[in-house]
């Protein structure tokens, strides 16, 4: 958010995973407004300058009795900095980030670590998140381009809150 260059580790993959390649995107939290995101400056969160040092576990393990499945892939972590899941393209380029780290070739699979559910049960601030939230970070973001026509042609992502009222 700050202009820094976006952040990232990798790990060189060996023998038959070499190929392959494992790419995990840091989560982080959004923000839906600019002062919200201007508190995340002086942050990992807000920028590449602060970025921790990050030790490859779990599913980035190098251990094959830990991660047998990507042990031995090429691994890569992409530092989350932009505060729209790299989504955004205003000021804050998070599709730049994400777009200069990924070739446009080459076969694509998802595996999800994570989710964002509006309507889970005991969830906190739900109300807040379903009324006003995703209208706020889909404007803020300008990613309303990239949501499924399904859904952009039945309404218009900037009136998501009124579908509360």
């Amino acid at each position: 958010m700050d202009g820094s260059p976006a952040g990232y580790y990798y790990s060189a993959g060996s023998g038959d995973g070499a190929k392959n390649w494992l790419l995990f995107l840091m989560g982080g939290g959004w923000c839906d407004n600019v002062d919200d995101c201007q508190s995340k400056l002086n942050q990992s969160f807000g920028s590449s300058k602060f970025m921790p040092f990050t030790k490859f576990s779990e599913i980035l393990s190098p251990d094959c009795q830990i991660n047998p499945d990507f042990y031995n892939w090429n691994r890569i972590f992409v530092a989350y900095c932009d505060q729209s899941s790299f989504l955004g393209d205003t000021e804050f380029d998070g599709q730049a980030i994400l777009s200069a780290r990924l070739p446009d070739v080459g076969r694509v699979k998802c595996l999800s670590d994570g989710g964002f559910f509006f309507r889970g049960e005991n969830v906190l601030n739900a109300d807040y998140r379903e009324k006003y939230f995703a209208a706020s970070v889909i404007t803020l973001h300008n990613i309303s381009s990239l949501l499924p026509v399904t859904c952009t042609e039945r309404i218009d992502p900037s009136l998501v809150s009124d579908l509360y009222d």
